[in-house]
Parts: C-alpha cells; sequence; structure tokens
C-alpha cells in the first residue's frame, strides 16, 4: 500500500460499490526475518516503504474520504518472537514502528 495511486483506487472502488467508507483498518505490513548483518538495503526500502509509508497513506487517504464521523483503525502485530532471536528482522529495529517496544537490537552473535 504504499502506492499511493494503488491505495487511491482503493477507495475509489470501495466508495463506487458501497457508497462510502466508514472504517478503514489499517493492517497492511511485511517483515523479512534475516540476520541484521545479513539484510540488504532493497528490503529495509521496501520494509519501510510499506509499513511506514502504507500505513501513512492509509491513514491519510482515510481521512481524506471517510463519512463524517467514521474512523480509522491502524495496528500492528509481529510474529518475530516466534523464530530464533537471532533472526530478527530491520523494521524491528525501526524508532518509528508501531512494534518498537521490544529487546533491543540482536546481531546474530552466538549468546
Amino acid at each position: 500500500m504504499s502506492d499511493l495511486a494503488a491505495m487511491t483506487e482503493m477507495f475509489d472502488e470501495t466508495i463506487a460499490r458501497f457508497g462510502g467508507v466508514d472504517v478503514f483498518v489499517n493492517n497492511a505490513g511485511i517483515m523479512r526475518l534475516t540476520p541484521i548483518a545479513d539484510a540488504d538495503d532493497e528490503a529495509f526500502d521496501q520494509t519501510l516503504a510499506v509499513n511506514l509509508k502504507g500505513v501513512f497513506n492509509g491513514m491519510r487517504e482515510g481521512a481524506r474520504r471517510l463519512r463524517n464521523g467514521g474512523r480509522i483503525v491502524s495496528f500492528s502485530s509481529s510474529v518475530v518472537g516466534l523464530y530464533q532471536p537471532r533472526c530478527q528482522s530491520a523494521w524491528k529495529r525501526d524508532p518509528g514502528s508501531a512494534s518498537n517496544r521490544d529487546p533491543p537490537l540482536l546481531t546474530g552473535a552466538p549468546t
């Protein structure tokens, strides 16, 4: 949802089909579980684009398009705790992320 044109089209189609939007649930996100030492810039940039810009695009477009009294519900979830602690994603380290309340960066070094 980092593509603003796709977000706008989604709202356009929804409004055309249903006559308006009352609630927008904002939960798009990706997470590549990779030791931070092996993470590459392309994956990091894509993660930020979806997880930050996508959320921003959704909130902004929702604020413009929801009917009076409408609501935007934004939340995140994480499965990273189900995997080895050495496989942290770069997303978990972004200070602006919705899931930044976790333990310090794990480098992949043996514990």
